[in-house]
This record gives structure tokens, sequence and C-alpha cells, in this order.
């Protein structure tokens, strides 16, 4: 399995450009400066649902196992099939790549070599490669329904040729990810986000000790590090994302909001990331999109700089 660390090529939403003019901007002036030039993909869906859809490469396009081995699931979250708005403009990774000269070849992940054989229906939100393993929460037993659990996890660790680690869902968090809960940030190590606002909640605090102690058999202690804030009688609410960055060979993009945590964040990450030292960029996200008569920047519609890119290695 290709880790973050080893991909050289990101892919944006097309769309992206339109919704966040200035941050695209940003973006693509700190990934030529470290030598990459970002590639788009074209929304495959030309409505306007459709192509605000798109932004989220990162939830419908293939998973990359080696680099010749793409793999394709099958993508229908309940949060778009169950909205009506929504569910006639489900982003199709496969036709993005095939309309749109995305130069990979991917087959379609199926268990089993009959006619019975099953598809997974998968999330890339809720895929994190980690070392040795895949991080995903329980989201993905409510998913694929028609799967006997055990059944569900030989399938995905045969899909992903790693060992898989199952954290709890926190249903108020309704699409089930894993990319701002934990990250690996090499050596065999992860890090593990503050969830919420244990400090203040006493759910998020239960989260917060259920993934350690489910993380804990397989990183062990020594090997989970976590993102701590200064107490503050008002946390930012932006907190939970910045561990939802860019991240590629030679460079770490991490968000900026223009609040206190934001020093927190870079210095933490660069003492937990030393062969980042020196390539770790803060991108400010603006806010720039406008829905119904309010700015909206990237994290108030549901995601951050990981959701927003698809990496890979070439």
């Amino acid at each position: 399995m290709i880790q973050d660390k080893e991909c050289n090529s990101v892919y944006f939403a097309e769309y992206l450009q339109i919704m966040f003019p200035k941050l695209y901007e940003d973006l693509q002036c700190i990934l030529e400066k470290y030598g990459y030039k970002p590639k788009l993909i074209t929304a495959t869906d030309t409505s306007l649902v459709g192509k605000q859809l798109s932004i989220w490469v990162r939830d419908y396009m293939p998973i990359q196992r080696s680099i010749s081995n793409h793999i394709l699931f099958d993508y229908t979250p309940d949060y778009l099939i169950n909205v009506q708005k929504y569910c006639n403009h489900i982003p199709d990774g496969l036709k993005a790549i095939k309309e749109h000269s995305v130069g990979i070849n991917v087959r379609k992940f199926r268990s089993g070599n009959n006619e019975c054989a099953k598809g997974l229906n998968i999330d890339g939100g809720n895929m994190l490669r980690c070392g040795d393993y895949i991080v995903m929460t329980d989201k993905v037993f409510d998913a694929n329904p028609t799967w006997k659990q055990d059944e569900l996890i030989d399938a995905l660790t045969q899909m992903f040729n790693k060992k898989v680690i199952i954290l709890p869902w926190d249903k108020r968090e309704f699409c089930g990810h894993t990319d701002g809960i934990v990250r690996y940030i090499g050596n065999g190590q992860i890090l593990l986000n503050t969830y919420g606002y244990p400090e203040i909640d006493g759910t998020d605090k239960w989260f917060m000790e259920r993934f350690y102690n489910r993380l804990v058999p397989y990183f062990g202690t020594e090997n989970i590090k976590i993102l701590l804030w200064e107490a503050r009688k008002k946390p930012s609410k932006y907190r939970w994302a910045y561990i939802n960055w860019l991240q590629l060979e030679n460079v770490l993009i991490i968000p900026k909001f223009e609040v206190p945590e934001d020093a927190e964040a870079l210095a933490q990450i660069e003492s937990f990331m030393p062969d980042y030292h020196g390539k770790i960029e803060q991108v400010t996200i603006n806010q720039e999109y406008l829905e119904n008569g309010k700015l909206k920047n990237l994290v108030e519609l549901g995601g951050c700089l990981n959701c927003a890119s698809w990496t890979i290695q070439e």
C-alpha cells in the first residue's frame, strides 16, 4: 500500500478553483515551490450540485495499492443517497478517470470469483493508510449491511493487503470519516487528534479514550502521539481539521484559520514529524464560497485539505 509520504502527484477537482479561487491559488503556489504541478479532475456531473460534490475527490477516487495497482470501490454514501438533492449526483471515480484522461489503470474490487461476488461500499475519507495498518471507523459496517462483520474485515484486508483497525463511529459526525481523527506520521507512529472538546464534553472524552485504547494494541503507547491544546473557555471549532492535511513526499500542508490553535498545531506537528523539518507549510482556509447568502470556508462545507485532494505515486 502506497503511504501518503510516498505520493508525488496531487489532483484537485477543477471546481475547487471556482468555489475557492484564493485557496486554490495559495495551494498551487506552495506546491510549485516544492516542484509539484497540481492536476485537475473535471466533474462528470455538470449540474451545480454535482460540481460542488466533486470537490471531495478523496472520497470517490480509487485507492492505490502499488504504483501500477489502483482499486476502485463502490461509493454510495448514505449522506448523499438519503438526501434528495444529492442522491442523483453521486461522484463517479471511474467516469472521472475514463473521461478526463487520468493516466492510471484501475480494477474494480470484488470478493470472490463467481456470480455471487460482492463489491465493497467504501468512503475514501474513512480509509487512513497508517504504515502496516488501515484505520477505519465502524461506519463501514453500516455501509455494507449484506456482509457479516468478520467476512467484511477479511475482504477489506484482502482489498488493502493490510490489517484493518476499526474505531468507533461518532454518529454526530455523519460522514464517519477517520481523516480528522488520526494520521500516520512515519516510523511506526501515529498522531491522534484531540477529538472534539473532551475538556468540556464527556461524550468527546469517551471517544478519545476508546480511540486510544483501540490503537494501543497495534502501535503501543510510545508510538501514539496526541495533539494537545491550551485550555480555553471557547476552543476553536476548526481544530479537528489540522490533521486533515495534504501530504506529499517533500511537503506537508496544514490549514490555518487565524486562531491561537494555528501556532500550537504547527509547533506540535513540526516536533512530531522531523522528516518534514523546514517543509511544513500553512495555508489560510479563506471564507470564499457563498451559500444561501453566507460566505463559508472549505471546513464549513464539511472537509479540509485531505478531503479535497487525491494524492498518488506516479
